[in-house]
């Protein structure tokens, strides 16, 4: 959550450590975080959900301690891989609205199941997935290039927001005129929560 603690970041990565190793590595810190989190807490179990990086490693966390985990919520999560084209849905008409996409897929499982080829709504569903090709699905964008300097400072665990804490008051003279600028069409107090928030 926003105002929560800040858990020093102890890892470094070592001259010959491979990129598994460092991802598991970062995985283990955030996920044995939240596990003493836990415990300090005093809960059995949990709703655990995640958005954007933290539904990646609420995903971790849930494949390490999945008894701890009664329900597993992802919203918009990052390092969750794309499906493989054979699993992915067909792309929808452009111009159809949810409903109509709603209730063109609602027919084709109904009509997998009246026929007789599916048994249930999932197994319809699964036939669904399975059957649907996406040879028009766009290529993968070029991977951009992190400049030299970016990665380095990256690797000393140097962020933009750790730059802006550590230069003091010029530092939130600096995130409040950024959010005065860029959220101009709030309302003054919602300005004022986004600006304590960053």
């Amino acid at each position: 959550m926003g105002r929560s603690s800040r858990p020093k970041w102890t890892i470094n990565p070592k001259r010959n450590q491979t990129w598994d190793e460092v991802i598991d590595e970062v995985e283990d810190h955030f996920v044995e975080s939240l596990e003493d989190w836990r415990k300090q807490v005093g809960l059995e179990k949990m709703v655990l959900m995640g958005h954007s990086l933290g539904g990646y490693f609420s995903t971790c966390y849930a494949l390490k301690y999945p008894e701890r985990v009664e329900k597993l919520v992802l919203i918009s999560p990052a390092g969750i891989a794309q499906a493989p084209p054979e699993q992915q849905e067909p792309s929808a008409d452009k111009n159809a609205t949810p409903q109509q996409v709603i209730s063109k897929d609602a027919a084709q499982l109904n009509a997998k199941v009246q026929s007789g080829t599916a048994d249930t709504l999932d197994d319809a569903a699964t036939q669904n997935d399975a059957g649907s090709d996406s040879d028009d699905s766009e290529p993968p964008q070029p991977r951009r290039k992190i400049p030299g300097w970016a990665k380095y400072l990256w690797d000393k665990n140097v962020t933009p927001m750790s730059i802006v804490r550590t230069i003091g008051p010029f530092g939130a003279s600096l995130v409040n005129s950024y959010t005065t600028r860029r959220f101009a069409h709030l309302d003054t107090p919602e300005r004022y929560d986004l600006y304590d928030y960053m």
